[in-house]
């Protein structure tokens, strides 16, 4: 999956070049240009894998967003920052011990990112990556004991959506995978890679 939005992305990026020259500026009273505030909702995968084989669990995200686009002809480029919060985790009983608990929660994740789209009429279809900071907190309990430790780790997200707008009111749809690299656990690495895979829905606003 993380290729085919590469290649997409790719794609669209190397066609802009073309886009811009052939329009030269913005068209008068352009439907995406300026700020936007965006309040986001969806679903959350949590994917822990090692070779060929995975583990997936789900959970709610939800957060919110704020842009800067600018349409130069047929195209338009614009920045994103967000902030979401996630509830997908592991829990697994009796991991080491009968009755000890293990969970491993998604937490707060932060962006920061570009994104290149086409208009269609009032639709603007896109695609976009940049860095995201993601937390993951690592709770072991046995009896009376209790280790918890919440770690940020880097990575990179992809991601291609859409938004229909009218007036300045607008609604977006987006597909997003991001790879935070080493699953680690107590600061130790596990060998395993962490990725997240996203569906998202958005409400919002342009200014």
């Amino acid at each position: 999956m993380n290729k085919f939005f590469v290649a997409t992305a790719a794609t669209l990026l190397a066609a802009t070049p073309a886009f811009a020259q052939d329009e030269g500026t913005a068209p008068e009273g352009s439907e995406f240009n300026g700020v936007s505030a965006v309040a986001l909702v969806g679903i959350d995968v949590l994917t822990i894998q090692e070779n060929n084989a995975a583990d997936t669990t789900r959970g709610l995200m939800y957060g919110g967003a704020i842009g800067y686009d600018h349409q130069v002809g047929k195209v338009v480029l614009g920045i994103q920052g967000e902030i979401t919060s996630s509830q997908a985790s592991y829990k697994v009983d009796g991991l080491l011990v009968p009755g000890d608990r293990f969970r491993s929660e998604a937490g707060r994740d932060l962006y920061a990112g570009i994104r290149v789209g086409m208009p269609v009429g009032r639709t603007l279809l896109y695609v976009g990556g940049g860095y995201v900071s993601s937390q993951l907190t690592s709770t072991y309990t046995s009896g009376a004991t209790t280790i918890e430790e919440t770690e940020d780790k880097g990575g990179f997200r992809v991601s291609m959506g859409a938004e229909i707008q009218r007036k300045n009111v607008f609604g977006r749809i987006e597909m997003r995978y991001q790879d935070l690299g080493d699953y680690t656990v107590f600061s130790s690495p596990t060998g395993f890679a962490r990725t997240h895979t996203e569906i998202v829905a958005g409400l919002g606003v342009r200014f």
